[in-house]
């Protein structure tokens, strides 16, 4: 992979968690509960597993690697890593 497409993924990766930060509270009524596939400034799939968003992500012709895959719990709920 060339040095651009590098830097070019990390942007797109940035990007995308940028948006999770932001969104967080929407995104907890929205998906609370579910597993989200986030892909710039928008989710691109959401699914209760993890094995039925892999399942969604490559039904819609995307690849594991160029999303950010986050658990989103619902409200009030905290989890720490």
């Amino acid at each position: 992979m060339a040095e651009q497409q590098i830097l070019d993924k990390f942007n797109d990766l940035e990007i995308s968690s940028s948006f999770i930060s932001k969104n967080y509270s929407k995104l907890q009524k929205e998906y609370g509960e579910k597993y989200i596939a986030v892909k710039g400034n928008e989710v691109v799939a959401s699914a209760k597993s993890f094995e039925e968003l892999v399942e969604e992500i490559n039904g819609i012709g995307l690849h594991i690697q160029d999303v950010i895959i986050e658990f989103i719990p619902s409200e009030g709920v905290i989890i720490l890593y």
